[in-house]
Formats: C-alpha cells, sequence, structure tokens
C-alpha cells in the first residue's frame, strides 16, 4: 500500500506497513537527500559546512551518494547502498521548507521556488515525511527503535 500523499508530502494518515521487523528506517536533515546537481546549485557544502572528504574543499556534490569506495568513514553508509539494501528513509517536509528557504539567494530564486524545486528533486526512494519527528514516531508504532546518529 502506497502512503497517502498530499502536496508532495505523506500525510499523517499514512501506513507504516512497509516498515516491517528486520527493516531499517532513517530520517535525513534536508541537505543529505539530494543529488549533485542541487548540491552545486544551492552551495549547500558551503552553506552547512560540509567537506568533500576527497578534495577537503566545500562540497559540490553529495558526499553521501556514491562515494567512491574508502571515502566515507565505512562505505555502507552511503545513502545509495542503504537504499539498496532495503532501508526506508524518511525526509523531513519541515527541515527540507526552512533549509530550501535559507539557501534560495545561493540560487537566484525566489523561496517558493526553491522549496519547489527541494521537494521535487529529492532522491529517487526517499520519501518526504510532514517532519522528521513524526516519521520516527510512526516507525516505532511499526517496531522500530529510535538511535540518535549524532
Amino acid at each position: 500500500m502506497q502512503p497517502a500523499r498530499r502536496h508532495g508530502v505523506v500525510s499523517s494518515g499514512a501506513s507504516p506497513a512497509r516498515w516491517r521487523w528486520g527493516s531499517s528506517c532513517a530520517t535525513t536533515h534536508s541537505r543529505s537527500r539530494f543529488g549533485d546537481e542541487m548540491w552545486r546549485k544551492y552551495k549547500m557544502g558551503e552553506a552547512f559546512k560540509i567537506n568533500d572528504p576527497e578534495t577537503k574543499a566545500p562540497a559540490l556534490k553529495n558526499p553521501f551518494l556514491h562515494p567512491k569506495a574508502g571515502v566515507l568513514p565505512a562505505d555502507g553508509m552511503a545513502i545509495d547502498r542503504l537504499l539498496a539494501s532495503g532501508t526506508v528513509f524518511g525526509a523531513c517536509h519541515v527541515a527540507l521548507l526552512f533549509q530550501s528557504r535559507m539557501l534560495a539567494g545561493n540560487a537566484g530564486v525566489s523561496a517558493e521556488d526553491a522549496a519547489n524545486e527541494w521537494t521535487a528533486n529529492v532522491i529517487p526512494g526517499i520519501t518526504i515525511l510532514p517532519s522528521g519527528v513524526w516519521g520516527v514516531n510512526r516507525a516505532q508504532e511499526a517496531g522500530c527503535t529510535y538511535c540518535a546518529g549524532g
């Protein structure tokens, strides 16, 4: 069963049916859920003080998506690898709106255009949730436990 959607966001009535025993769930801050083009356009590395592990300069690409082996502290922590292994990702809509508006000027677009573009360009396989807190609660209802990753 697919979650109900309203304005590109999973509604609060969505069932966590795909969050089952043995699956991993994760909520992400908005900056890690986009591909390289969005990172370049909105200067996310510079804005969020995230350096490229290879160049040591502000990241112009998502360092957590399709990294070369050995670049991240653990190869298995790459978003694409976690998605491929069945990890369910939920992205906080509140963070998306706040951060897209904060970085709209970096791309020379309005806050509304930035929010729309960010919503449309989330990495395939990541679901936009009303909020990360809501997503953690729903995951716990489905039997997941919460562990803050820093």
